[in-house]
């Protein structure tokens, strides 16, 4: 099997991140949409947008987190490179893991 090289995504990238207050959802098609930056979002709200139980991954630049669906893998979602990639390189996750289904990137001040 041949391995394809997916460059990392101009907007999700740790230069980008850094003194942003954007929020964004990453999707598992290799999409990334800007979503309301000056909302503070509530759990139900989060677990709707992620497809479920929530987890909360730590270590992004600038106070950032991002949300996924706790159940992603067991519910067989799809592979999300962006996300994954986020995370690998900031070692927010273990460097065997990876990340399954939508992804949010948010400020920390906007998770309440």
């Amino acid at each position: 099997m041949k391995a394809i090289n997916i460059p990392p995504h101009p907007v999700i990238s740790n230069v980008k991140l850094q003194g942003n207050k954007k929020a964004y959802l990453i999707k598992p098609d290799n999409t990334i949409e800007e979503i309301n930056s000056k909302k503070d979002y509530k759990l139900k709200e989060l677990q709707d947008i992620v497809g479920g139980f929530i987890e909360v991954i730590y270590n992004l630049p600038d106070e950032k987190l991002m949300i996924i669906n706790e159940e992603g893998k067991i519910k067989n979602k799809d592979f999300n490179f962006h996300a994954t990639n986020l995370a690998l390189y900031n070692r927010s996750i273990a460097s065997d893991d990876f990340i399954v289904g939508n992804a949010i990137v948010l400020n920390n001040k906007q998770f309440s």
